[in-house]
């Protein structure tokens, strides 16, 4: 996202995923029972956007349907930007 209102967004992120991973931190150690991980969408989307022709994205600000657009519509991405969140989802889950 970009403009004025959304200066601000990426600090923000940063600040909220510092936070996540404290208190994550925190609770898995109070409970000898669970298992926590953290999936990094922003981290991902990033670089989707900063290295979008090595993704096989044509660029990042045309909208379309097909596997060579970043976005669906203003704000959605495109089924592959979906594909890739999933890859990374997966590499998590498969982490010992």
């Amino acid at each position: 996202m970009t403009g004025r209102h959304n200066k601000a967004l990426g600090p923000n992120i940063e600040e909220w995923n510092e936070k996540l991973t404290s208190h994550s931190r925190k609770f898995n150690e109070l409970r000898d029972d669970t298992s926590i991980a953290i999936f990094d969408a922003y981290g991902i989307f990033s670089d989707v956007l900063d290295h979008y022709e090595q993704h096989g994205f044509k660029d990042i600000t045309s909208i379309c349907y097909d596997d060579e657009c970043v976005w669906h519509d203003h704000i959605h991405p495109t089924a592959h930007v979906h594909k890739i969140l999933v890859s990374g989802l997966l590499k998590l889950l498969s982490e010992d």
